[in-house]
């Protein structure tokens, strides 16, 4: 599970820093696609497009994952979200099958609740800090992962914008 983690958050780290190199939009890298990107919903009411959908190549020879994220519409306004999808490696895809997370404050950082919710009927962890506005939320939709990070958004809002996915469609893709 920390593998995935990672994997989501190096992801959005990636994207969120815009290299030329990584970003599906740019003109030096139209050579790298994704159909995943098609899977990201669109931006939840109050929100817009920060940056086109970016796609990063995977190191491990598989598919690239796509990322998106959005900010508040109104200027000024505290809030971030960000979707990642992604095809896990094999290590990852087991841990997931196999690994129930921990339910409840963190050991290391009691400030951060695990909980377990539900997605258009699928299993989901929900990562959220107790002190201030953000999370993280994973889930594994067919044979694809994908994380939505939030910062200075409610748990429920990152809740609602993963019931926008259409997972149903992701499944069988």
């Amino acid at each position: 599970m920390k593998t995935l983690f990672l994997r989501v958050l190096f992801g959005t780290a990636l994207a969120l820093a815009a290299t030329p190199a990584i970003v599906a939009s740019s003109a030096s890298a139209q050579s790298i696609q994704s159909p995943l990107v098609a899977f990201i919903p669109p931006p939840p009411s109050g929100f817009e497009n920060t940056m086109p959908p970016a796609v990063v190549e995977d190191l491990n020879g598989m598919e690239p994952s796509a990322h998106h994220s959005y900010g508040r519409s109104e200027p000024g306004a505290k809030g971030v979200l960000g979707i990642t999808i992604t095809h896990p490696s094999p290590a990852d895809l087991q841990s997931w099958l196999e690994e129930d997370r921990p339910l409840g404050p963190h050991p290391m950082a009691p400030w951060m609740v695990t909980s377990r919710v539900k997605i258009n009927d699928l299993d989901a962890y929900l990562s959220y800090n107790e002190q201030g506005p953000g999370g993280v939320l994973q889930m594994k939709v067919g044979r694809v992962l994908v994380g939505i990070q939030g910062s200075e958004v409610t748990p429920e809002l990152i809740i609602a914008f993963a019931r926008s996915m259409d997972t149903a469609a992701l499944q069988k893709y």
